[in-house]
């Protein structure tokens, strides 16, 4: 070997940083031109305004499957019990129909919703019937044996720890009736924000119900949110409810939401108004936020669509990428223009979006917030990526498998 030269082998490394650049230069391509379909999407959905005329409906059933919700439930409750037409009419006892269904609880939540007796609406509170040996989701086990039992054609869910408006029952019901829809999700945002990791919870979130929204307006619906989700009764049961999904811990709006899908094409739509805003609360702590995210991230690998899987990739795959690139142009090998350059389209495209879906949701976009998630969010998705097919994970004082 002549004093000098390189080793050939090295000329085979070389190429390396091309195929990286090559790389990271396609897959950011490809995920602007996502992140600015969705955002084309999300603004096409049209903002619903229903008519101050109401039609009196048979009973609607909004059922709340709850466990150790004893510090919330007397606020939702009361928020139910102030329902009304946009008019001003309230929901009369006729109408609506409330059911609870305690799983268990092991604080005060059953004698709280039994001591709520000052409410328009007609109450019932279900214990949930446990066979011995149920290993699947108990949630869609109380909402399959409440829905039975129920006397609304129309079917909302919520959660035990939301708060919702005046006129959230009212345009869900005009919504769907005037659009001949059987299946509707509305918006659901982080309220009572206390500090800066409630308020990254909150924009993080935001990029999901933004994106289910969008993919519903587009056709191709992937996920909603059972905190605020209404169907038709009959729908349920022709697609026989959470049936080959009830082994599964999580999804059950998710799953519902594919079945009907398959059944009823186009009959699926987003509710874009304030007023069917649902708030919740964000998780406390990182041990409550990490269970949730490894609970939600496990439920991509399960859904038998093509495409659901194909943009759980493509997202993985993207932030893989650009932390591969991050190294790298710390490390030298990687151009820092081209690195700043994809940074930039990337977080361009994202405020574009997460600022458009939490202005419809009476929320605002700080800057500083956003830039302080934009430098996590990659470690973040390909963590959770990662984690969520191993191990079990916590929920609600419950040990799943994963």
């Amino acid at each position: 070997m002549q004093a000098g030269r390189k080793p050939e082998f090295s000329y085979l490394c070389s190429d390396e940083p091309e195929n990286m650049l090559l790389i990271a230069s396609l897959l950011t391509c490809v995920y602007c031109l996502l992140t600015l379909f969705l955002w084309f999407h999300w603004r096409s959905i049209r903002y619903f305004y229903p008519a101050r005329e109401h039609k009196p409906p048979d009973r609607v059933s909004v059922i709340i499957p709850v466990r150790n919700e004893a510090a919330n439930i007397q606020q939702l409750l009361a928020d139910l019990d102030r329902q009304c037409w946009p008019d001003g009419t309230p929901f009369s006892d006729a109408q609506l129909e409330v059911i609870v269904v305690d799983d268990d609880s092991e604080d005060a939540t059953a004698s709280l919703v039994e001591d709520y007796t000052a409410h328009r609406f007609s109450l019932r509170l279900l214990r949930l019937d446990v066979s011995a040996g149920f290993t699947g989701s108990h949630k869609k086990l109380a909402l399959s044996q409440s829905i039975r039992q129920a006397g609304g054609e129309v079917i909302i869910t919520t959660d035990g720890d939301c708060r919702v408006q005046p006129q959230w029952i009212a345009h869900i019901l005009s919504f769907m009736s005037c659009q001949n829809l059987v299946l509707v999700s509305g918006p659901v945002t982080f309220g009572c924000e206390k500090n800066l990791f409630d308020r990254l919870q909150t924009i993080e979130f935001a990029s999901l119900i933004g994106t289910g929204a969008a993919c519903m307006q587009a056709g191709a619906p992937n996920m909603c949110n059972g905190a605020n989700l209404a169907f038709r009764r009959s729908a349920f049961e022709r697609v026989e409810g959470y049936a080959g999904s009830m082994h599964i811990p999580s999804g059950d709006d998710e799953f519902l939401l594919q079945k009907i899908f398959r059944q009823y094409p186009g009959q699926l739509a987003f509710l874009k108004n304030r007023e069917a805003v649902v708030q919740t609360r964000a998780q406390p702590d990182l041990r409550g936020f990490y269970y949730q995210r490894k609970r939600w991230a496990g439920k991509w690998k399960l859904h038998k669509k093509l495409s659901t899987a194909a943009l759980a990739l493509l997202i993985f795959g993207f932030h893989a990428t650009l932390i591969t690139t991050a190294l790298m142009t710390m490390a030298g090998s990687f151009p820092l223009s081209l690195f700043l350059g994809i940074l930039l389209a990337k977080g361009a495209v994202e405020f574009l979006l997460l600022d458009t879906v939490l202005r419809n949701m009476d929320k605002k976009l700080h800057i500083l917030n956003f830039v302080l998630l934009q430098l996590i969010y990659s470690a973040y998705a390909v963590f959770f990526g990662i984690v969520a097919n191993f191990g079990g994970y916590q929920w609600k004082a419950r040990r799943y498998a994963a």
